[in-house]
């Protein structure tokens, strides 16, 4: 007899986030929230709620970055997540000669190399803030391995798209992502939507 819901992983990452960041349910409560791991995932919040579109609002790592690009997994070409999802990245180093076989290997692997990822992650990321505008953009995913020059080679595209049509630059932040966050978010979600009236009420008797 109980409601049901359902959703994917990174919108309710984006949830638990909101709860910690004690984010306001107001219209400054716009985020962006990205994950970087084998794919590019994003969620949208705004006013404090998930925004789902048609139902598949966030799929960031099928915005198109290069026409004619990179081979995507989804079998097209110049994807984001050709050049940002982890498989591509490490893919990427190797064929550069970097000793890439797993996420880890990706720390101190040389500035260029980050700063060349960061910056198609910010030409994604300003795609998407061109049609939502939010006040924040969070980024979350094993990616950050690659450390600040890849988040401050993203940030420097976005400003400068952002800025070139006189358009305010969103804060961008890096969020940590502690294990069971989407499970949380989840159950945190559950609790927005229906409270506490939906828990079955049991009475338990001491055994003999």
């Amino acid at each position: 007899g109980a409601p049901i819901t359902w959703d994917n992983n990174t919108r309710m990452s984006a949830v638990h986030y909101a709860a910690q960041a004690a984010l306001p349910a107001s219209d400054d409560a716009d985020v962006l929230f990205v994950v970087l791991s084998s794919g590019v995932s994003g969620a949208v919040l705004t006013r404090g709620d998930v925004f789902r579109g048609a139902g598949a609002a966030g799929e960031l790592g099928h915005v198109c970055v290069q026409l004619g690009g990179a081979h995507c997994s989804c079998g097209l070409q110049g994807c984001l997540e050709a050049y940002v999802g982890i498989d591509a990245v490490l893919k990427n180093g190797r064929t550069r000669g970097l000793p890439l076989s797993q996420v880890e290997d990706l720390e101190n692997q040389g500035d260029e190399f980050a700063q060349e990822v960061g910056t198609y992650l910010g030409a994604g990321l300003s795609s998407a803030a061109m049609m939502l505008d939010p006040d924040r953009i969070v980024l979350s995913g094993p990616l950050l391995a690659m450390g600040t020059p890849l988040v401050s080679a993203a940030y420097a595209e976005l400003s400068a798209r952002r800025s070139a049509v006189n358009l305010s630059v969103p804060n961008v932040e890096v969020a940590a992502a502690p294990v069971y966050r989407s499970s949380r978010g989840a159950a945190l979600r559950v609790l927005q939507i229906w409270g506490t009236s939906f828990l079955l009420q049991r009475v338990y008797t001491a055994g003999p």
